[in-house]
């Protein structure tokens, strides 16, 4: 009798993470479906990467001015202050550089954009015949 309670409650157990194969993961982890077995498992996030959610089937990368070094995290450290990242998912607190020397292309795009800006409003007023009169 013993054996068949043992074996009943294993059968209810796997029938239920196959009807909820997500409500099992927790936080810091993600729900990964093995193609051949069918079972679903709880996988850790990697490093760079995080999930607050329960049930989750992916992780998210960690936002520009985070990190995360460890794995299976529910969420990512923030930089110290004065620095960030300059890209999404970095996995280790060297990735964290001062905020003003990071986006060295971000000062060349806003330069071209004022650029293009000023170069478009200098042809609309060439055409309408108001600039350099």
């Amino acid at each position: 009798m013993k054996y068949f309670l043992s074996t009943f409650f294993c059968i209810v157990l796997l029938q239920i993470s196959y009807a909820f194969p997500d409500a099992l993961c927790r936080p810091g982890t993600y729900s990964d479906l093995n193609p051949t077995t069918q079972i679903t498992t709880c996988v850790d996030c990697p490093a760079g990467r995080f999930q607050s959610q329960e049930g989750a089937s992916t992780c998210e990368p960690c936002a520009l001015g985070e990190y995360q070094d460890e794995v299976g995290q529910a969420s990512c450290k923030v930089c110290p202050p004065g620095t960030t990242t300059s890209f999404e998912g970095s996995s280790s607190i060297d990735s964290c550089k001062k905020a003003d020397s990071v986006p060295a292309m971000n000062r060349w795009g806003l330069l071209l954009l004022i650029g293009s800006v000023l170069g478009v409003a200098t042809l609309l007023l060439k055409r309408q015949g108001t600039f350099g009169k």
